[in-house]
């Protein structure tokens, strides 16, 4: 049995609950309700669970985990509180970055570098333009572009447009006023992508 799955998934559930603990300070509203520790702490090792089994390299398998521990709270957050803050992107983005240049070649770090600043430029386009996207959601395209664009070109553009479909789908069925938060629909697309690719 190849024991680092397992123990991967241990580390998840691990860094799922001690996050869920610090985070509560960034929360501005109903700091207990929502935040469960058993169901992030769950939640994380489920994903790395995944991650391990299907992610071949110590690098990938490290930046996909990154994106995953600061990812769960960051969905939750953007769900109660339409907001993602910045030290939980600032941790997965640096993270990122590190395990793509300890790859030893210049190619994916500067691909990935590259995609984070045409992904922002893209969202700040659409900020401007339409108004539905926020700081937060901007930032947060960075960082997964980052992780995304690391693999291939294509990995960049399949998250892309998984992840407006699926904001798209949520749109459709929305029937109130009340704002739609973008970040859970792109980190979903973005774990999805790099778990398949």
């Amino acid at each position: 049995m190849n024991l680092l799955i397992p123990t991967w998934g241990l580390l998840g559930a691990t860094l799922g609950a001690v996050i869920n603990t610090h985070i509560r300070p960034l929360l501005q509203h109903n700091p207990t309700g929502p935040w469960k520790t058993p169901l992030t702490a769950a939640l994380t090792g489920i994903l790395f669970t995944a991650t391990a089994a299907l992610t071949p390299t110590t690098e990938a398998r490290t930046a996909i985990s990154a994106v995953i521990t600061v990812g769960v709270p960051l969905a939750a957050i953007d769900l109660t509180e339409l907001r993602l803050p910045t030290p939980l992107i600032t941790a997965g983005l640096t993270t990122t970055i590190t395990a793509t240049l300890a790859t030893g070649t210049w190619t994916a770090p500067t691909r990935a570098i590259t995609a984070a600043f045409l992904v922002t430029a893209l969202y700040l386009t659409l900020a401007h333009t339409t108004g539905g996207l926020g700081p937060g959601d901007i930032r947060l395209g960075a960082l997964l572009a980052t992780l995304t664009a690391w693999t291939t070109w294509t990995a960049l553009a399949t998250s892309l447009i998984l992840s407006w479909t699926t904001l798209a789908l949520q749109h459709t069925t929305h029937h109130d006023n009340t704002p739609i938060p973008a970040g859970p629909a792109l980190i979903l697309g973005t774990i999805i992508t790099t778990l398949s690719t």
